[in-house]
């Protein structure tokens, strides 16, 4: 971790893995101090376990907005959710979503590992789960007509695993139509995890 102070330039902000750019995780309308502005680290799971001690929850939400933002746009997507583990009960817990209905939000507001969902398989795993097709998978069935009413036929969720292999959260992108993930995309969506 590496902190600059008060003068630094933008360039110097933020930087994830290369791929993800500071104005679009931070716009300047931005109210996080400075220093936090300036934190450099290489995974969202690392940038996530060391906010979580600096920030209120009002500043972790915008960062974690702005994550879920980033995720979606590299997915091609305008539908999201970003969760945190609750070490105690070792279920996900939603902090932020986007472009999904009140209904949605709820129905998926705590996972655990045996509920069919995507990110609760990706959970007991602990490796990323895609599913191109959720009308082919039965897991996810007592889900679907829910994902449906939202126009959701795939998911990806990849686990937030910070640098001593722990997972913290879970970013999962939904997609509108039957989708496939080359490995490619696969390696580069798990370098920004």
């Amino acid at each position: 971790m590496q902190l600059y102070h008060g003068s630094c330039e933008i360039e110097k902000r933020l930087n994830l893995c290369g791929r993800l750019s500071t104005q679009k995780l931070f716009p300047e309308k931005s109210t996080l101090p400075i220093n936090i502005l300036n934190l450099q680290c290489n995974t969202s799971a690392r940038m996530i376990n060391i906010l979580k001690k600096k920030l209120s929850e009002s500043e972790l939400t915008e960062v974690l907005d702005n994550l879920l933002q980033q995720a979606m746009m590299m997915n091609k997507t305008k539908a999201g959710t970003l969760q945190l583990l609750n070490k105690n009960t070792h279920t996900l817990e939603l902090v932020t979503s986007s472009g999904l209905s009140p209904e949605f939000i709820d129905h998926f507001k705590t996972v655990s590992i045996d509920d069919g969902s995507v990110c609760g398989r990706a959970l007991e795993n602990g490796e990323p789960v895609f599913i191109e097709d959720l009308t082919k998978d039965a897991a996810f069935a007592r889900h679907l007509n829910l994902a449906l009413q939202n126009n959701i036929v795939a998911v990806q969720s990849t686990p937030l695993i910070s640098s001593n292999g722990l997972i913290v959260g879970m970013i999962s992108t939904h997609f509108n139509s039957p989708r496939k993930m080359t490995k490619n995309n696969f390696e580069e969506f798990e370098s920004f995890c």
